[in-house]
């Protein structure tokens, strides 16, 4: 809807022919002035455009994290990516990298992050069960659910840090 006079997706008018057509006339100042404002807002701002194109990268780089982890922990071992240190850290970084990104994405919805976070480590270890030269064990469950719980935490740190900085700027 592009301003005040458009209608629903139905066809019919808006809110404010609706009005028109019960009570008469123009309408007020007051409505003249705040559709002008609805259609200025509804524009696209090239700041307000850039602060949600990042919202939604930050987003796609947390599926994209989920993704990449489920590839690690579901494929044959020969696919499998290895770092230079002990599986432990491994499991606890990359889902505290998880967390921290699924919080800062979905900072609004927190059950939900903990179900992504902490549920798909307990998952992903179920799944393991299911493929032939992998083995899903509890304490790398635990060591995943460590890490994502820990990574919640972080992203919880870093957004009321950045709310407390802009807090006493003002």
């Amino acid at each position: 809807m592009g301003s005040c006079n458009e209608g629903h997706r139905s066809g019919s008018g808006g809110w404010l022919s609706r009005r028109r057509q019960l009570y008469g006339g123009r309408g007020s100042a007051f409505e003249r002035s705040f559709c002008l404002k609805i259609d200025e807002l509804s524009r696209r701002d090239p700041v307000g455009y850039d602060i949600r194109m990042f919202h939604k990268l930050k987003a796609v780089a947390a599926w994209s994290l989920l993704v990449l982890i489920a590839f690690a922990t579901i494929s044959p071992i020969q696919y499998r990516p290895t770092l230079p240190i002990s599986s432990s850290f491994e499991h606890l970084a990359a889902f505290a990298v998880l967390g921290a990104f699924f919080y800062l994405a979905y900072p609004r919805h927190i059950a939900f992050v903990c179900l992504i976070a902490l549920g798909s480590a307990v998952v992903l270890e179920l799944v393991q069960q299911l493929t032939p030269d992998r083995h899903g064990r509890i304490p790398d469950a635990i060591e995943k659910i460590a890490g994502g719980a820990a990574g919640i935490v972080a992203g919880r740190a870093i957004l009321h840090l950045e709310r407390a900085k802009r807090w006493f700027q003002n």
